[in-house]
């Protein structure tokens, strides 16, 4: 199968738009009083405020290559070799950073580093550890779900696993947003009628979304656009989508009564940029934004780590330069953030994947 380049594009965009959220949450500078004062701020933070919705958007893109890349040959013990083999080792990595953190850097007291456990075994955030849920909340409701979704591909035919699929995904997101007012919510760790988690509701959901786009591509992805005005047509509603869903995740709270408009706006986007009809997918679709793509994941499970060092050891102790440069001190931690997980990718990630990959595959 020929990588999609210009998913990861996209895919680099979203794991900006989670650090981002990060930043201008409790984690880093934004809360430290001085700066979270100041109106700039403020505005930046309240108008950023569902940038967590790039998690959803990260479900819907792992559920479309779930299936993409799924034979029905393949049983559901490689799937979990292949999420083990992916997922673990960045993920013990994480846990050990986690401690670093809490035990060094934030120095809670009292710290028990027990919670790593639930982590360690692809239960944090799915509803069974009691506590708030670690950024590996994402990881363990990916790795459940994704082979729930493998068994019902292998049980079921088609249009039965179509009307299963869609009752559930019609389920989650109905629960989730009558619950919340609207709004798809951020707290992954909250359980709805002391049963339904919504981490899990959402990944459930997500993955569900990602599987009918697959059906959706494999019906079209054979056919050419030529014309020159249908290119241009297909051009405008890239360029109209990607502008209303990074904007709204960045830049502006939604003035909408639900935030889920935001995901369906990405649904339209993710669709174009899997069809290339129109010249932004196509130009995205080069190695550049493909090399990109590889560091999601180190830079997913290695930024809190170093927003933490970054907010003790740097920005605390120029909160005046952040109060005056405020755009720059962002870009400045988003830069260094993406250095620290590319070079996590290559002494950490890559070779031991390489390694289990050679040993266990």
């Amino acid at each position: 199968m020929n990588r999609l380049k210009n998913i990861d594009f996209i895919k680099f965009l979203l794991i900006l738009c989670i650090v981002f959220y990060h930043i201008r949450s409790i984690h880093t500078f934004y809360s430290i009083t001085p700066i979270c004062n100041t109106p700039f701020a403020h505005k930046i933070s309240m108008n950023s405020q569902d940038a967590y919705l790039a998690c959803d958007m990260f479900f819907i893109i792992s559920g479309f290559f779930l299936f993409l890349t799924s034979s029905l040959k393949n049983n559901v013990t490689d799937l979990l070799k292949k999420n083990f083999i992916r997922f673990y080792p960045m993920l013990v990595f994480n846990a050990v950073l986690t401690i670093i953190s809490f035990v060094f850097i934030i120095k809670i007291p009292n710290y028990l580093p027990y919670h790593q456990i639930y982590k360690l075994l692809f239960l944090d955030g799915t509803g069974i550890q009691f506590g708030p849920a670690d950024v590996t909340w994402f990881i363990s409701v990916l790795f459940w779900i994704t082979l729930f979704y493998k068994y019902l591909y292998k049980i079921f035919d088609m249009e039965k696993l179509d009307l299963i699929v869609f009752v559930i995904i019609l389920f989650c997101y109905t629960l989730i947003i009558q619950t919340f007012n609207g709004n798809i919510s951020a707290n992954s760790n909250y359980i709805i009628h002391n049963i339904f988690n919504v981490g899990m509701l959402r990944g459930f959901a997500g993955i569900g979304v990602g599987y009918f786009i697959y059906r959706f591509y494999n019906s079209v992805k054979n056919k050419n656009t030529e014309n020159f005005a249908i290119r241009f047509l297909y051009t405008g509603f890239e360029i109209s989508l990607i502008f209303f869903v990074f904007y709204h995740l960045l830049f502006h709270k939604i003035n909408y009564s639900s935030n889920f408009l935001i995901i369906l706006g990405f649904i339209g986007l993710f669709i174009l940029f899997l069809i290339k009809k129109g010249y932004v997918s196509t130009f995205c679709d080069n190695k550049i934004f493909s090399i990109l793509g590889r560091y999601v994941y180190s830079i997913y499970l290695s930024h809190l780590f170093v927003l933490y060092i970054l907010k003790k050891y740097l920005w605390s102790n120029y909160v005046i330069f952040i109060q005056n440069h405020y755009i720059f001190s962002i870009a400045i931690s988003l830069f260094i953030v993406i250095i620290f997980g590319i070079i996590v990718y290559y002494l950490i990630e890559k070779p031991l994947m390489k390694y289990l990959k050679s040993k266990y595959l």
